[in-house]
């Protein structure tokens, strides 16, 4: 899932990080902009495997793309590789592990 994304991300670049709005993740997914709905519908079944092999017993749905969005930001991962100088297999490696925490402690509350 991970690893994929940040492929996508350095093969499209830096034009992936002018898709930012002032407006939140899960508004904007509710509201029915096209180019998150797209990007929802592609990983529904990736995070919802993901919550599945974690234990999770209901799927996460907009919520989980909202821990997606502010895990996985292209800029982020820019910032990652360029400022942090790591390589797309370490921020692949390190984000999955982030977002499986993020979706276990958020389970955790619901």
């Amino acid at each position: 899932m991970s690893a994929e994304w940040v492929h996508l991300v350095v093969k499209h670049g830096r034009a992936m990080v002018h898709t930012r709005s002032d407006e939140g993740c899960v508004a904007r997914l509710r509201s029915g902009a096209r180019y998150l709905t797209v990007q929802a519908e592609t990983l529904e079944s990736p995070i919802t495997e993901a919550a599945t092999e974690l234990g999770i017993p209901d799927p996460p749905g907009d919520e989980g793309m909202f821990l997606w969005n502010i895990l996985c930001a292209p800029r982020e991962l820019f910032d990652l590789m360029s400022t942090v100088v790591l390589s797309e297999e370490q921020v692949s490696r390190r984000l999955v592990t982030a977002y499986c925490g993020s979706l276990q402690g958020w389970s955790a509350d619901a």
